[in-house]
């Protein structure tokens, strides 16, 4: 019984070594078993993530050429210069939003920041 709680305490100080940015660069110090555990959470979580965030991220952007296309500029009888101000609009407005948007996301959480941003767009 001992000799487990003594590899217990071993495997969660690899595990405090292999999260640790100091020692992150240092593979040697790291069981092959930890590094493998690590390196398929972050193929099987973190990278499917990351990869569906930044889809909806694109469509997002490109929101506003996909409804030029559907009949946008017909419908509101858009000159192409009117389209091209909207686009203009909209990207300086991500733009110079982006970054108070992250630093708001860290002081009040995701979920604040979501409602938020769905009430201010209903307004």
């Amino acid at each position: 019984m001992p000799s487990n709680s003594t590899d217990a305490s071993k495997h969660a100080d690899e595990i405090q070594v292999a999260f640790s940015h100091e020692e992150l660069h240092s593979d040697d110090d790291l069981s092959p078993k930890i590094l493998s555990r690590v390196k398929l959470k972050l193929d099987l979580f973190i990278l499917p993530l990351i990869s569906i965030v930044y889809f909806f991220a694109q469509m997002g952007r490109s929101d506003l050429a996909n409804a030029k296309v559907a009949g946008l500029s017909d419908e509101l009888k858009l000159s192409p210069r009117d389209y091209s101000n909207a686009a203009t609009i909209l990207l300086v407005a991500y733009i110079v939003l982006q970054l108070p948007g992250t630093l708001l996301l860290k002081q009040i959480g995701s979920a604040r920041q979501f409602a938020g941003a769905m009430i201010t767009v209903r307004i």
